[in-house]
């Protein structure tokens, strides 16, 4: 009986140890590894790594100027590039690789002309970009960012990536039917520009922009039956969109009296290419009659 509750004892004692050791051999056994193999952020923004289970080690960055990591693996990224973000413990490293982005849109605001259409581009990303309307009546967005002018007004298109809102403004212009009848008053290779009609307050101009770059029109002076008058006596700033016509106004002030009776109508307007590919200009205006 003795001999039989040693060996019951002696057994009990093999379980117990085995039962302790499990959890050590467990462990031993699970392959540690990082949640991501590689990543993608925006500068400025914060990505957590962490590991599948628990072990004590140190997290270490590649180049700090491009992302830096805390003692908990939050990530920060600091400059655009690629750098390996580690953890270390023991004689063994896992490593993720990340890339760090400044993503931009190609234009911040375009002007079109109701049926026009224009490329945005998505700019210092790899990652996918999704397109949105603000009023899609207005000018619609396809899922490659081409714009689709629709209708006259402004909306705001945005592109979306890596959880950040990036917009542009697009204005739409009423499309207007080039008027060959139409007086002509200045011509060159970038704009065509004729007189339209006069009022008691304003006095409109067509402009077609023969270039393909959008140009603004300025008003410099205006002569109304042989009487010049500065820009302090009216304001006109319009742009022009690639390729299409529109139409400018220039709005007097009160001392210019009587408009609407004036006979002939000549000045000088400024061309401006806010791309600076060519050097802003006069344009004068040929005196024409305006009935």
């Amino acid at each position: 009986m003795k001999h039989v509750a040693k060996k019951l004892v002696a057994l009990i004692m093999v379980v117990g140890l085995m039962v302790s050791l499990m959890p050590a051999n467990v462990a031993a056994a699970t392959k540690v590894k990082l949640n991501q193999k590689s990543v993608i952020i925006t500068k400025g923004d914060e990505v957590k790594l962490s590991l599948n289970t628990y072990v004590r080690g140190t997290w270490k960055t590649s180049n700090k100027k491009i992302a830096t990591v805390d003692s908990y693996g939050y990530v920060r990224g600091r400059g655009n590039g690629s750098c390996k973000i580690k953890f270390v413990y023991g004689k063994k490293t896992l490593t993720c690789k990340v890339t760090v982005e400044t993503p931009a849109i190609s234009d911040r605001s375009v002007v079109l002309m109701a049926g026009e259409t224009y490329q945005l581009t998505a700019q210092g990303t790899t990652r996918d970009v999704y397109w949105l309307s603000e009023d899609e009546s207005i000018a619609s967005v396809d899922e490659n960012g081409l714009i689709h002018a629709m209708a006259e007004g402004y909306i705001s298109v945005e592109m979306e990536v890596g959880g950040h809102t990036y917009y542009c403004t697009v204005e739409v212009k009423k499309k207007t039917t080039y008027s060959q009848q139409k007086p002509v008053v200045y011509a060159d290779r970038n704009v065509e520009i004729r007189f339209y009609s006069i009022s008691s307050g304003t006095v409109e101009f067509e402009v077609k922009n023969l270039s393909s770059i959008e140009l603004c029109i300025q008003g410099n002076t205006i002569v109304l039956d042989g009487k010049s008058y500065d820009d302090s006596h009216f304001i006109l700033s319009d742009e022009i969109a690639p390729h299409s016509t529109g139409i400018i106004q220039m709005d007097f002030d009160d001392e210019i009296k009587g408009a609407e009776n004036t006979k002939s109508i000549g000045g000088v307007l400024h061309v401006i290419d806010w791309n600076y590919s060519f050097e802003s200009y006069d344009a004068p205006l040929y005196t024409v009659a305006t009935d």
